[in-house]
């Protein structure tokens, strides 16, 4: 069996990292829409005028890098698929980040003293 052609392995791998770059875009965006307080900039709303601006220059861009319109209609629907990966990804790391958190807290002898201080400075 032959190797592919090494301008066909480039092509292929432009394709899928121009791809990767509009799914991270959209997928932040998902993100932000549904946990404006957690995205950049906090708010108490999401933006819709900052979600359609990073969307756009996201796909303006993408679509400047892109030679002809099969890789660009590849790379929409790639990125679409990696959108949701990458939302999934950022609602699921507060709660790894809480985990690995929640473990350093508590030490073989109890709540670190720092906590323990604190809530008796506070009167809690």
């Amino acid at each position: 069996m032959a190797s592919p052609r090494p301008g066909k392995v480039r092509s292929i791998a432009r394709t899928l990292a121009l791809a990767a770059v509009l799914g991270v875009g959209s997928g932040y965006v998902i993100f932000y829409g549904v946990f404006p307080v957690s995205g950049v900039p906090a708010s108490g709303e999401a933006s819709v005028p900052w979600m359609l601006a990073l969307l756009g220059i996201t796909s303006i861009l993408v679509g400047l890098a892109t030679e002809n319109l099969s890789e660009m209609i590849f790379e929409v629907f790639t990125g679409l698929l990696l959108s949701g990966g990458v939302a999934d990804l950022l609602a699921a790391s507060p709660g790894i980040a809480r985990f690995s958190l929640a473990s350093d807290t508590v030490t073989s002898s109890g709540p670190r003293r720092d906590c323990v201080t604190r809530r008796a400075s506070t009167g809690r």
